[in-house]
């Protein structure tokens, strides 16, 4: 007899709940997250979601739900990872993104 079963890359999930700390929910087994992505918990949340694994990158999409941006050189700002400003902190040997 043939056994069934799940494709797990086409039963995956991004930017989604992945594990609910509701009572009701117990039990129910949410879709992995996808190659990429890790469950993290949330600030503020007891549920957990698929975000995007490790630091955005520059010019990446960031934001609660989808990941945080490298935070010794980049913020968040209007979901895009941009670069930090240095306020005139820079350390002996560093090199600017724009090679100035």
């Amino acid at each position: 007899s043939a056994v069934a079963s799940i494709n797990a890359r086409s039963d995956c999930q991004k930017f989604a709940l992945c594990y609910s700390s509701d009572p009701g929910l117990a039990g129910i087994e949410l879709p992995p997250c996808c190659d990429g992505f890790e469950c993290q918990q949330l600030e503020g949340s007891e549920d957990r979601f698929c975000v995007k694994s490790g630091p955005v990158p520059l010019g990446g999409e960031c934001g609660k739900y989808v990941g945080k941006c490298d935070s010794s050189t980049a913020k968040c700002s209007d979901g895009v990872c941009v670069a930090k400003l240095n306020n005139g902190n820079a350390k002996a040997g560093s090199r600017s993104w724009f090679g100035f």
